[in-house]
């Protein structure tokens, strides 16, 4: 499977470097998905392994950002 997949992550398709892969699956039917790094699979689980949460957070990174400052102590200030 890993070599199918040219030794890449299939969600950042970055290669196995230092860490080792992990093999992804659905969870009804457990049946594999695909190798990735431990990161990108936990990721996947967080999001609920929903394509609609997923396509709603990277929605989220693509829109603008607010103009305001973010200070230290976690208090947003005018920029």
């Amino acid at each position: 499977m890993i070599k199918a997949q040219g030794y890449l992550c299939q969600v950042c398709r970055l290669p196995f470097l230092k860490e080792t892969p992990v093999i992804d699956h659905k969870h009804w039917p457990k049946r594999p998905r695909g190798i990735l790094h431990s990161n990108c699979n936990s990721a996947l689980g967080l999001l609920l392994d929903s394509p609609e949460v997923l396509d709603n957070a990277a929605a989220y990174l693509r829109a603008p950002t607010y103009d305001v400052v973010c200070t230290d102590e976690g208090t947003d200030t005018e920029g």
